[in-house]
């Protein structure tokens, strides 16, 4: 063996032993995938690599954790998985190895084009799980010195075989973790149900109560106040069947149950009118200006009303809370009859706005994903993957712009 192969032999050998010894540590995910794609590169010498995730959701790849020059212009970003290489790589399961990405009939040049950025060479290697179904794809683009061949090939394939072990293994544990979850909150459920019971048994004596006394002679001399009490009565109905909705809601979310979505026609100004109605004491109570710039021009959409009041309801719920007193939240509703991007044929946008603390660059890249991702340190994540399950019930799609200290907003796009 030549002085140089065995060099680069010993080179490949402390990488996968690097990456084998993190996968037993207490490394998070992404800090084990960030860390295995920044050693694939440096061990074939590449410019820029990529790790795809599939999402089943949408049928997409995402663009998850991202080496080089673009690699912020990427991170979120989504093909199908029937395009370009990394999609033909996904569906087959064959790595693929480019020598010369501009004479790729597949190769996505559009998006080198709106990159700034030219594929060389590039190889491309599927991940998959135990059972061999796909989980996603690892790119490796542009040797520094010479170009990507064989061998450069090999090791990736085994880096990619370590990445997808560390994702096998974050699943299993986030399955036992969210298994252990449901649970204790089934048990929750149980005990908010036999704890409302008396409430609505209550109400419902009162009402009875009520009806007669309203029939006795003297009721023309009750308080006009007392008139409100068939208005009190009925929102303490709508509050408790509410609370046992959302409840049973969160339990199917934990156990990643997903009912076919109730859709009928309905005004999405309308849904978000309710939930300022159920919110704003809450914002009034944390000295935060809750405010709303509804659009009523808006064409009704097919939609369930219950999975996008909860959506807007978490996403309200968390921008009050990153908002300091004094400071503000505004929702607002408007739609685009036309669009060149998402969807072609136009969409109604519901928007969340925020004076709040911003959302740090590292939480921001992993919202909306498949893992459950908190903006709070004490949250748990629920809440945004509510949003994400209606937003995909309705083939929707979410936008974030966030700045520290300034603020956030949050773009729900649902097709018309």
């Amino acid at each position: 063996m030549a002085e140089n192969d065995l060099e680069s032999y010993k080179k490949r050998l402390h990488a996968v032993f690097e990456i084998t010894k993190n996968l037993s540590g207490k490394h998070s995910l992404d800090e084990l995938l960030q860390k295995t794609l920044l050693t694939t590169l440096d061990v074939v010498g590449a410019q820029a690599g990529s790790i795809l995730m599939y999402d089943a959701a949408r049928q997409s790849l995402v663009f998850r954790y991202i080496m080089g020059d673009k690699a912020q212009l990427l991170v979120g970003k989504s093909i199908k998985t029937n395009e370009g290489i990394a999609g033909k790589v996904f569906q087959s399961g064959q790595a693929i190895l480019i020598e010369d990405a501009a004479r790729e009939a597949t190769h996505l040049t559009q998006m080198d084009k709106d990159l700034g950025f030219a594929t060389k060479d590039m190889i491309t290697v599927p991940l998959q799980s135990l059972e061999g179904s796909p989980t996603g794809v690892l790119q490796v683009l542009n040797k520094r010195s010479g170009s990507l061949g064989r061998q450069d090939m090999e090791i990736i394939e085994v880096m990619a075989a370590l990445a997808a072990t560390a994702i096998e293994n974050a699943r299993h544990h986030e399955t036992r973790r969210l298994a252990s979850m449901a649970s204790l909150l089934a048990e929750i459920n149980h005990d908010v149900k036999n704890m409302l019971n008396p409430v609505v048994i209550s109400a419902k004596t009162i009402e009875i109560l009520w009806k007669r006394i309203t029939d006795l002679p003297m009721a023309e001399s009750l308080p006009v106040g007392c008139k409100q009490i068939p208005l009190f009565l009925e929102n303490i109905r709508k509050s408790t069947l509410s609370i046992q909705e959302r409840m049973k809601g969160l339990v199917n979310c934990m156990r990643g149950i997903m009912t076919a979505p109730q859709m009928e026609l309905w005004s999405v100004s309308e849904i978000i009118e309710k939930v300022v109605e159920a919110i704003a004491p809450m914002a009034k109570e944390m000295g935060v200006k809750l405010e709303k710039q509804l659009n009523w021009e808006i064409p009704k959409i097919t939609l369930d009303t219950n999975l996008i009041y909860n959506a807007v309801y978490n996403l309200t719920d968390n921008a009050i809370k990153a908002t300091p007193p004094g400071g503000g939240v505004i929702l607002s509703s408007y739609f685009e009859a036309k669009n060149r991007g998402f969807p072609e044929d136009g969409f109604v946008a519901i928007k969340v706005s925020d004076t709040g603390l911003g959302i740090a660059p590292d939480i921001l890249k992993r919202l909306f994903l498949d893992e459950f991702v908190s903006t709070k340190a004490e949250g748990t994540g629920l809440g945004t993957r509510i949003v994400k399950n209606a937003i995909d019930a309705h083939k929707g799609k979410i936008d974030v712009t966030t700045e520290q200290a300034k603020g956030s907003v949050f773009t729900v796009k649902l097709p018309l």
